[in-house]
């Protein structure tokens, strides 16, 4: 059972002093509907706050209509913290897309969390709340 998107909604206490550059919706490089299983694929592309690095993500979401915070998602993202701290605690809880490298858990956390990426990210679909705007708005 994955995790909902209100579950990532809060901003996490060791965010305090990371710059969070918000998305936009020009970070969106793909929307594709998978009606006969009801989810949606999401890509896009983030720059990092320090290094302008490029990193893909990928959300998966339980829908291909309207997305509301009830929404479960499966999420990935290609920087070092995801693959360190957040990949399987979120395998764990089945709210990881992919498979994780190593499924040996960190020992500093118990609670599942994303990269300051995907928290961006999250914020960004929460706002857009619908699937059909999104591939609209890609002119897909």
């Amino acid at each position: 059972m994955s995790l909902p998107i209100s579950y990532f909604l809060a901003k996490p206490f060791y965010f305090k002093d990371r710059e969070i550059l918000p998305m936009v919706k020009n970070d969106i490089i793909s929307c594709i509907p998978d009606e006969e299983n009801g989810v949606t694929i999401i890509k896009m592309l983030k720059k990092s706050s320090k290094s302008d690095k490029l990193y893909e993500l990928i959300i998966q979401i339980d829908t291909v209509d309207a997305i509301s915070s009830r929404n479960l998602i499966k999420v990935h993202c290609e920087c070092a913290n995801f693959k360190f701290q957040c990949k399987s605690l979120l395998w764990k809880y089945d709210s990881l897309y992919g498979e994780p490298d190593v499924k040996q858990l960190p020992k500093k956390h118990s609670k599942p969390y994303v990269c300051k990426h995907l928290y961006a990210a999250i914020l960004l679909l929460n706002r857009l709340n619908n699937v059909q705007s999104i591939i609209k708005l890609l002119g897909e």
